[in-house]
């Protein structure tokens, strides 16, 4: 099941990168296209690229290499940009990698 589910990301990875349409790719990153699973509630539904970042936090948070890149996005967020501490970009820190996804597809509109 699971390994379908990353099959099935990997396709999103393809049309995202084979796209020329920054709009079609930025809309299969953040709703997804291909990964598709049964929640809680019996409800099909589909897994997004921008999923695993935000919903990311409980699994990764004992992992060294997340736990250094959430507290350099902490740091940049409050002591460079003067933000409201655990904020980046205006968002949770826990989610700096999809807020630097969002960032890259907004400067190529």
């Amino acid at each position: 099941h699971c390994h379908l589910c990353r099959a099935n990301l990997a396709k999103d990875i393809a049309d995202i990168k084979e796209s020329n349409n920054v709009t079609e790719a930025k809309q299969i990153y953040v709703m997804g296209k291909h990964a598709s699973y049964i929640d809680e509630a019996g409800n099909q539904k589909l897994r997004s690229l921008s999923s695993l970042s935000i919903d990311t936090f409980e699994q990764m948070k004992g992992d060294p290499m997340y736990s250094f890149f959430r507290h350099a996005f902490l740091e940049l967020g409050s002591v460079v940009e003067g933000e409201e501490l655990g904020k980046f970009d205006g968002r949770p820190v826990a989610e700096y990698a999809d807020t630097l996804v969002l960032d890259l597809f907004a400067l190529n509109k």
